[in-house]
């Protein structure tokens, strides 16, 4: 399954001056059971990350594949809709957990080593070009910021060698 054509996202505000950079994570292929597409308005089925972010309108500024194909959704002066609360002033990382999961699944997935060093290697360089365009001074996670309801990037995100790798 290839990501579909979609690549720039519409929701999201208007414009900002990022200050931090959010990293988050979500399911590469999101399998939607029948009561959560029905809440939707879809059919039951797998849908890629870039599809899913669009259904449930929201938005991230990037989302990195697996293979480490950066997908653009949103220009970095323009608000998205990734982080309650932070939207405004801060850049939206997806780092994309291989395969199709649900909720459960994608919370396990992310407790073991899912990030392919493709993945490791373009979200360094995206995030370290991030910094040094914006003066950015603020990395945190979507756990971070919002402890009470998200979980991503999750343990089996390097967090720490990939703090070790942006040169701030």
């Amino acid at each position: 399954m290839n990501p579909p054509a979609i690549i720039k996202l519409e929701h999201g505000g208007g414009l900002q001056r990022p200050r931090r950079i959010v990293i988050h994570a979500m399911a590469e292929y999101i399998s939607a059971d029948a009561k959560t597409a029905r809440a939707y308005g879809r059919q039951p089925g797998s849908y890629h990350a870039l599809q899913w972010l669009d259904v449930i309108k929201l938005s991230a500024h990037a989302l990195v594949a697996p293979n480490g194909a950066i997908i653009r959704c949103r220009d970095d002066g323009q608000v998205a809709w990734h982080a309650r609360g932070y939207n405004a002033d801060s850049l939206g990382v997806e780092f994309l957990v291989p395969g199709i999961h649900n909720y459960t699944t994608f919370l396990k997935a992310m407790q073991g080593d899912y990030l392919p060093n493709a993945a490791y290697d373009a979200g360094v360089e995206l995030v370290q070009s991030w910094v040094d365009h914006h003066d950015i001074t603020e990395i945190v996670t979507h756990a971070e910021i919002d402890p009470n309801r998200k979980k991503d990037p999750g343990a089996g995100f390097p967090l720490n060698q990939f703090m070790g790798d942006i040169k701030q």
